[in-house]
């Protein structure tokens, strides 16, 4: 990271105000050629789809998912990005086993007071 593309990691946006407000900083650098350049338009990890930036000086590859309704989106060095996917496709998993437990104590205490 440097300050000639960003010195911030963002893990996720928390208002399409914020996202605007980055958005414009980035179609900054885009546009003025000289810090950042679009890498590579739609890579994906696990579902989920991101398109990456390159600083032209300190050659950090940066990647960007859009926030859409209740995903939050991110920006994020490469490396941080996967591991970032990784973390959120845990969580998501966990809470499906979860829900599932649940659901099968609620059928399990239903069925015992039917009986």
């Amino acid at each position: 990271m440097c300050d000639n593309c960003f010195n911030i990691e963002i893990s996720n946006f928390d208002s399409e105000a914020q996202f605007l407000e980055f958005d414009k900083k980035l179609t900054f650098k885009l546009g003025n050629g000289k810090s950042i350049r679009a890498n590579d338009q739609g890579k994906s990890h696990k579902s989920v789809y991101f398109d990456t930036y390159k600083c032209k000086e300190s050659e950090t590859l940066w990647c960007l998912s859009t926030p859409d309704h209740a995903w939050r989106g991110f920006f994020l060095p490469y490396d941080r990005c996967i591991d970032h996917i990784d973390s959120l496709k845990k969580s998501d998993r966990l809470k499906g086993i979860i829900g599932i437990a649940i659901l099968i104590i609620i059928i399990t205490l239903i069925t015992i007071k039917l009986l």
